[in-house]
């Protein structure tokens, strides 16, 4: 996606060795592509790669992370050849900030959330952020449609989670096999810059524009989430103890 820090140029160096196979989506400035990456922002580069992906499989993993289990993916696979009703499985991962390995990612959402990770994770457990980091994640390769709001978000892992849960059930194994590097230049990093007022409108405007594209199918769990998240953000965020400022976001939405 015209990164400025030689990516391409590593990938070029690996794409022809024995056991290595990389299908590179070179971009060019004047091609198709840039048009669409203009007029439908960054995510549209996440779209893009998911529909590239020819494989059975696909396994998501951000150029700043890594994983630390050398089975992570053979184990992965096993899983979901064995478990045809499942569409997804992941694990857990640790943080790593200023070169510091900090708690894993699952028990801080745990703390946060004070709900445990279920063996098995549903619609309704990601709408509520219960669900672990994108590097754990692999998945069968349904995802054939996008919902049009997709590229208003800000980030990609939960509505593609959402969609995930959508076409099965989505398994969760207590094993860390990743670590997820934490830095302020992040997609995540920019996000915790907004205000918690921005970020609340952020999230139900993403649980709406979902559930819209499932035909409403998950009122019930999208109107559960948006409750269960005001109730989170009066307790947590001093802007929020006023109480009528979320019955008007409530009201809103």
């Amino acid at each position: 996606d015209f990164s400025t820090d030689g990516t391409l140029d590593i990938i070029k160096e690996y794409a022809n060795t024995e056991n290595i196979h990389i299908k590179i989506l070179e971009r060019e400035i004047g091609d198709d592509y840039w048009e669409k990456r203009q007029k439908q922002g960054r995510l549209y580069n996440f779209k893009n790669i998911i529909e590239n992906c020819s494989g059975k499989y696909i396994a998501l993993l951000d150029g700043d992370d890594y994983w630390t289990d050398p089975l992570k993916l053979q184990k992965q696979v096993d899983f979901l050849e064995a478990n045809i009703d499942y569409s997804a499985i992941t694990a857990d991962t640790l943080y790593l900030k200023e070169g510091v390995i900090k708690n894993n990612y699952v028990e801080s959402k745990e703390n946060w959330l004070r709900v445990k990770f279920p063996p098995v994770l549903t619609y309704k457990d990601i709408t509520a952020r219960l669900y672990p980091h994108t590097t754990t994640w692999l998945f069968r390769n349904v995802i054939r449609e996008f919902p049009e709001s997709f590229f208003g978000f800000f980030v990609a892992d939960m509505p593609l989670f959402l969609m995930l849960a959508d076409k099965g059930k989505v398994k969760y194994i207590n094993e860390i096999i990743s670590v997820y590097r934490l830095h302020d230049s992040g997609a995540i990093g920019k996000l915790k810059k907004n205000t918690p007022l921005d970020n609340l409108a952020y999230y139900f405007d993403l649980l709406i524009g979902m559930n819209m594209f499932f035909g409403k199918k998950y009122t019930k769990e999208t109107e559960y989430a948006l409750l269960q998240e005001s109730y989170r953000f009066l307790e947590e965020d001093p802007v929020f103890k006023n109480i009528s400022t979320v019955k008007v976001i409530l009201k809103k939405y």
